[in-house]
């Protein structure tokens, strides 16, 4: 007889595995927002030598900052898109390696066949340790968004739109949400031997370069970037669309595949997990 899935089971799995991940999570919030106030409170002083630095960097790198060049960057907001563009890799790594974690240590360590001892099935356990990884997810993403409105009202006052910061962060919360349900759906199908972290970060990684070299070649094979979900984002590129009151027009197809994509993960995922043989 097929068990019924309830709410409260859920919950309960969630809060558990929430807390068990409670000290890791809360080093990732502090480690990343400390680091994201530091450079972002710190550009009126250091304004100048910031831009003299980047002049100084070659095109390439500075692509891979999310910048076309040193005078691109000449206001705050500017500073803010390139500046995230890194922290979007951060953010991208730390939902690959929890998604992709949140089953696989538990079957490495043995733990969740105290799960399936109880009464519990299967589908239970995965929405529990996805809504986890979805609330994980949004809540380092909810803090890196206050520290950037802090920063941003405190550097330039109400000149400073929080609505387009909140767009952009918006759009990438979709792409951090994607890497983990690729993770997650790794971790349902892998044998336990197989770490799906290692994958993920693989399929990142390959997919950043793909959109790096997209960028770096726009002549010959712009076509690369929309292969690479993190350049489909790009904080400076959707500050300078339409979306945000800029110039060039924002297609909007690519951020709706990835939506689309990562729906079908958290879905297929349950649907591997629900069959998947205990290893």
């Amino acid at each position: 007889m097929k068990r019924t899935i309830e709410i409260n089971r859920i919950g309960i799995i969630c809060k558990a595995d929430f807390k068990k991940r409670l000290k890791v999570n809360i080093i990732w919030i502090i480690s990343t927002v400390a680091l994201m106030f530091l450079y972002l409170a710190l550009y009126p002083v250091m304004e100048e030598l910031i831009i003299e630095k980047l002049a100084l960097m070659p095109d390439e790198i500075l692509s891979i900052l999310g910048a076309d060049s040193a005078l691109s960057i000449s206001d705050f907001t500017s500073y803010f898109g390139m500046i995230f563009s890194v922290f979007a890799v951060v953010f991208a790594i730390y939902s690959s390696l929890l998604g992709s974690d949140v089953i696989y240590d538990e079957e490495k360590d043995g733990t969740i066949e105290f799960l399936y001892a109880q009464e519990v099935s299967r589908w239970e356990i995965y929405l529990g340790k996805m809504l986890n990884l979805i609330i994980n997810v949004i809540t380092i993403i909810l803090c890196s968004y206050l520290t950037i409105i802090i920063c941003g009202y405190a550097v330039i006052g109400s000149s400073f739109n929080g609505v387009n910061i909140l767009k952009i962060v918006g759009l990438n919360l979709i792409v951090f949400l994607f890497f983990g349900a690729l993770g997650l759906f790794l971790s349902t199908i892998l044998n336990k031997r197989i770490k799906p972290s290692s994958i993920t970060l693989g399929i990142f990684f390959g997919t950043y370069l793909l959109g790096y070299l997209g960028n770096l070649l726009k002549d010959k094979i712009n076509f690369l970037q929309y292969f690479s979900p993190i350049y489909v984002t790009n904080a400076s590129t959707i500050l300078n669309s339409n979306w945000c009151n800029g110039n060039t027009y924002y297609n909007p197809l690519g951020i709706i595949i990835i939506l689309i994509l990562t729906i079908i993960l958290f879905i297929v995922g349950g649907l591997a997990y629900s069959r998947r043989d205990i290893l």
